[in-house]
């Protein structure tokens, strides 16, 4: 008997960005990421260009890569975390800030109150 053909998966490795291109204050941004799928809406980490930093910003729309696909993201929070092996975020879409912490801290609490997601909601 002969055995079924597996197939190989194809790694690609991350797009290396040097230290210079990264943004020196609060460069990782956790970013609430649009996906079709609601069990994968989640909060993931993402690097900040020193060309964006001052546009990705809490309440910002942002344009990333997740898994093989671009879609768009939230900024949720900056932070100084040494993190590394991160993606980093390809543009800022529309206004910086376009939903302020406060919505988004309001958001959360009807969410955890009548279930649904963040981007439903939104």
């Amino acid at each position: 008997m002969v055995a079924p053909l597996k197939l190989k998966r194809e790694k690609i490795a991350p797009r290396r960005v040097s230290t210079r291109e990264i943004a020196v204050n609060n460069p990782v941004a956790r970013v609430l990421v649009k996906t079709p799928v609601s069990h994968l809406e989640d909060i993931y980490d993402y690097l900040v260009p020193e060309s964006l930093t001052e546009t990705a910003i809490v309440g910002s729309l942002v344009k990333i890569e997740y898994g093989h696909t671009k879609t768009e993201g939230l900024v949720i929070e900056r932070s100084n975390a040494k993190v590394k092996n991160l993606k980093i975020l390809e543009d800022v879409l529309g206004w910086p800030a376009m939903v302020t912490p406060e919505v988004i801290e309001h958001l959360r609490k009807v969410q955890l109150r009548f279930g649904g997601t963040l981007w439903s909601l939104l």
